[in-house]
């Protein structure tokens, strides 16, 4: 990337040209990702890190008087591939490098989004995205303020575009915002923002459709509304897609069958007081899952935390706790660490004399 940018700073060259240049690292970086595919945490990292930062140097090269990025049209297509590269980083736990890379995401995409051409369509789209991950991270910081607005902005975005599956999207980010702002308990403002998503349901992917009837089962349980629950877990389990990454939604997104399992089925079968059918929903997710680390372990962990301890399972609760909370120790994982720690402090009282959580709290309180 430096190479490429001294060389556009030195030479002078055609659209085309450039763009061409772009492409060929693009192409390298994906080969090299399928060459090193035996080591899959150093080669993914490194290969999503460039994919993330490739338009970038010349989104910061602008025209002088001018916030428009040089070659913005071309630009764009090269934002489509680094912002679902962003998002990869993320649920892999690479969170401080994607923080690095929005906010010129946020600045660029909002000026090409500001300006009438034929490509303003397409930045609206790519705003929605980067700022729809960004309330994710600011979400996990528990920075929830924040993160709404990023919320907001996401959807009016996602509204300008005219775009429903990035509307419910946005939606769903937002109702997640409100239910870890107000974790254990439940919050309305999360199913008034899972309910705006309906009239838009019939123009929505399979995926977007799924993960949203997922979170309505799980909104149902909280209610402890058992047949509205069960109700929304079988349209889930109906349309989910077999192969969620086939779904137009998934490069911004990233809801996988973790959703369904762990929202749709785990988390609504706790709340309707069934601990063993949860289990069971969490041990089929965590079969799917590599075992690298990332977002989606932390959850997990925290999931199974959970339900072992409605389940009175001591020993499995200190054994997820203890992964959970080893892996929040990086950074902007702290709201999986005060999920953690609300697990904990649920524990029966009579627990707390045993020698695995006392260990627990030590390493809590580190």
């Amino acid at each position: 990337m430096m190479a490429l940018t001294l060389a556009f700073e030195e030479e002078k060259g055609t659209v085309g040209d450039w763009q061409t240049r772009f492409e060929q690292v693009k192409r390298s970086i994906l080969e090299t990702m399928e060459q090193h595919a035996e080591q899959p945490l150093l080669s993914r990292r490194h290969a999503l890190t460039l994919l993330a930062r490739l338009p970038v140097a010349l989104l910061g090269l602008t025209i002088e008087g001018s916030s428009i990025p040089l070659f913005a049209e071309e630009l764009l297509p090269l934002c489509a591939t680094s912002i679902p590269a962003c998002w990869e980083l993320y649920y892999d736990g690479c969170i401080a490098e994607v923080q690095k890379t929005l906010p010129v995401y946020h600045a660029k995409l909002a000026a090409l989004a500001a300006q009438p051409s034929q490509y303003q369509r397409q930045a609206v789209n790519l705003a929605s995205q980067a700022y729809q991950l960004s309330s994710q991270i600011l979400g996990g910081q528990e920075d929830f303020g924040a993160a709404l607005a990023h919320c907001q902005q996401a959807l009016a975005y996602a509204r300008r575009a005219d775009d429903a599956n990035l509307q419910v999207a946005a939606l769903i980010f937002k109702a997640d915002v409100y239910f870890s702002k107000r974790y254990p308990f439940y919050s309305p403002q999360t199913y008034q923002a899972y309910t705006e998503t309906l009239p838009l349901l019939k123009h929505a992917s399979p995926l977007l459709q799924g993960r949203l009837y997922a979170s309505l089962a799980e909104s149902y349980a909280y209610q402890e509304q058992e047949q509205e629950a069960l109700r929304y877990m079988g349209l889930a389990q109906t349309i989910y897609p077999a192969e969620p990454k086939a779904d137009p939604a998934f490069a911004y997104t990233g809801h996988s069958h973790f959703s369904l399992y762990v929202y749709g089925e785990g988390r609504t079968y706790l709340r309707l007081g069934q601990p063993a059918k949860a289990q069971q929903a969490l041990e089929r997710v965590d079969a799917l899952l590599p075992k690298t680390g990332g977002v989606r372990q932390m959850i997990l962990a925290v999931r199974q935390a959970e339900v072992a301890v409605a389940a009175s399972d001591l020993e499995r609760s200190c054994h997820y706790l203890q992964i959970a909370v080893k892996s929040a120790q990086q950074p902007g994982s702290n709201l999986h660490r005060s999920h953690a720690l609300e697990i904990y402090q649920a524990m029966p009282p009579t627990w707390h004399h045993e020698k695995p959580v006392k260990e627990l709290a030590e390493l809590l309180h580190e």
